[in-house]
């Protein structure tokens, strides 16, 4: 089964994806700096982030992540600032999805990214 953390402040996007990554154990995360400290004690086989987080952004927990390792990372947002996903881009996000977002399509993206078969 692969692993995925998804960091989120709030509940309903790592909820909505537990229950849409069947593939998958989910983790979940509220803030970049619980997210560091979980990425530096376990092997995740991707990472899902929001861009507005406490403490540090979900793009400087991103470039923190692309410092380290090549794990894949899909970023999804609610921001209305247009240079987000730009940004998220620039920083080496695998994918990049606006709330609110399908479900099925961040699974099927993660699905490719990790090489699962449905």
């Amino acid at each position: 089964m692969k692993t995925v953390l998804v960091v989120d402040d709030h509940d309903s996007t790592p909820a909505l994806l537990e229950v849409s990554l069947s593939f998958a154990q989910v983790t979940r995360a509220k803030s970049t700096e619980r997210a560091m400290t979980l990425i530096a004690e376990n092997s995740f086989d991707a990472i899902v982030t929001d861009v507005d987080l406490p403490q540090a952004s979900g793009l400087e927990l991103l470039s923190w992540i692309r410092s380290r390792s090549a794990t894949p990372v899909v970023v999804i947002t609610a921001s209305p600032d247009p240079e987000v996903p730009q940004r998220a881009a620039e920083l080496g996000a695998n994918a990049f999805f606006s709330k609110p977002f399908s479900p099925s399509a961040v699974r099927q993206r993660l699905e490719e990214l990790l090489g699962v078969t449905s």
